[in-house]
């Protein structure tokens, strides 16, 4: 078989292109470029301003008030209120023997990893340095490569927190009934109230009839002035998961009853 060359001018003509559609005309837009996201976003902003610049707002007023928190009324009395507060010596006492330890045992839930600082007035931080460096140790490369890791993270500290506001709102409202409990401000240690009293044989009969493990407060304090603020309250570690905390919770109140 052989091709037979046709040439161009004999070929069939092709069909006629129709022309392109002309370009879309743009949308007219209304109102700036920004205005949907102000509006997306402005619930929160309104919220924030309210319940967080709001309050803050109000405390820096009533600052400069003489308003004691239960009088409908009060006056202005400019700067006296800072002025008294640092003339007392108590204070001015509080603010130089006032030491800040941070530890990521507590803010990453690592027990044993001995990461940490200290803040504080220079004087107190310089006693600290002098006996850490006598009595401390140096950390390994791999607690400081963990460590490096943790302080940079902050996904796993809110996970924390949130577990542990999980386990008080579990475990307190069980235990309300038979010990004097109060919500710490952040902790992860409930201190409660022991009938009777003695937190030690609290301590230790609660462990020999139900095997849960609590800390009586006298040993985490001294007696000061014939008291020890420790006396008659036990410390409570939710530590373990939640349905550990809650089991033991439940032990703790078939015991007091």
């Amino acid at each position: 078989m052989t091709a037979t060359h046709v040439p161009r001018h004999a070929q069939a003509p092709s069909r006629p292109v129709a022309p392109p559609p002309p370009p879309a005309r743009p949308r007219k837009q209304h109102g700036p470029r920004w205005l949907p996201g102000l509006l997306l976003v402005s619930p929160s902003l309104i919220l924030i301003g309210i319940f967080v610049y709001g309050f803050l707002g109000w405390n820096v007023r009533v600052s400069f008030t003489n308003w004691r928190g239960l009088s409908p009324s009060y006056h202005s009395v400019g700067l006296d209120n800072y002025v008294n507060l640092f003339k007392d010596d108590r204070f001015r006492g509080d603010i130089r023997n006032l030491i800040v330890f941070t530890s990521l045992s507590k803010r990453s839930n690592a027990p044993g990893l001995r990461s940490g600082g200290i803040a504080g007035d220079a004087s107190l931080v310089q006693r600290f340095l002098l006996y850490r460096t006598y009595h401390g140790s140096a950390m390994s490369i791999t607690v400081q490569q963990a460590s490096i890791a943790a302080w940079r993270d902050e996904a796993h500290v809110r996970d924390n927190r949130a577990q542990y506001r999980g386990k008080f709102a579990a475990v307190r409202p069980m235990l309300e009934p038979v010990l004097a409990t109060r919500a710490p401000a952040a902790s992860f240690y409930l201190w409660a109230g022991v009938p009777g009293g003695d937190d030690e044989t609290f301590a230790r009969d609660l462990f020999a009839a139900t095997h849960v493990t609590v800390l009586p407060g006298r040993y985490l304090a001294r007696e000061a002035h014939g008291v020890n603020p420790g006396h008659g309250f036990v410390r409570i570690a939710l530590v373990p998961e939640l349905n550990d905390c809650v089991e033991a919770a439940r032990r703790i109140v078939e015991f007091c009853r």
